[in-house]
């Protein structure tokens, strides 16, 4: 089975028909936390870890910036 993108749309649930990279972060939580292995829970588990190095960068760019 291909691995899922993060352009590739959820099938499942109240957020069905959005794009993964578009679900809320609290939802995916509740994926990683809730679903059995398997690629949901895999794409789940990628986009909230890709959503938290954009924290991380952008925490390190507007600290930075502080003079």
């Amino acid at each position: 089975m291909a691995k899922i993108r993060p352009t590739d749309i959820w099938n499942f649930g109240k957020h069905q028909g959005t794009p993964i990279q578009d679900l809320p972060r609290d939802y995916l939580k509740w994926v990683v936390k809730n679903f059995r292995p398997g690629p949901l829970r895999d794409a789940a588990r990628r986009q909230l870890d890709s959503l938290q190095m954009k924290d991380r960068k952008s925490t390190r760019l507007n600290s930075s910036h502080i003079p």
